[in-house]
């Protein structure tokens, strides 16, 4: 993360701080669907890092389906994986999140 720090101007109301996340967030797309496979994701990321696939049939509760270390990759800010969720052919609608674990969660 960056912090950034102003000073107060002329006109400004007072002295105020900014956190800022230096990486962009993981990214998931749906790549394909089909009857007998299921869903196929692509999830990006950074390198190194852990991601979590989560599912959700109401957007209520979630449910973890995959756990990735990003590989490294001739193109740096292009790492991906590739998920498949069998469980998504024998519904009617399915919904995908991820997110990044910290890094203190990886270390312990």
């Amino acid at each position: 993360m960056h912090l950034f720090y102003t000073t107060p101007a002329t006109n400004a109301p007072g002295r105020f701080a900014s956190l800022m996340p230096v990486d962009p967030p993981p990214r998931i797309r749906i790549m394909a669907m089909t009857s007998d496979a299921g869903a196929m994701l692509m999830v990006q990321g950074q390198v190194g890092r852990t991601t979590v696939v989560e599912c959700s049939s109401d957007l209520v509760h979630w449910r973890p389906i995959s756990t990735n270390v990003m590989p490294a990759t001739v193109c740096p800010s292009c790492p991906s994986v590739y998920v498949t969720d069998a469980a998504a052919k024998r519904l009617d609608r399915r919904f995908y999140r991820v997110f990044e674990l910290p890094y203190d969660t990886i270390t312990r």
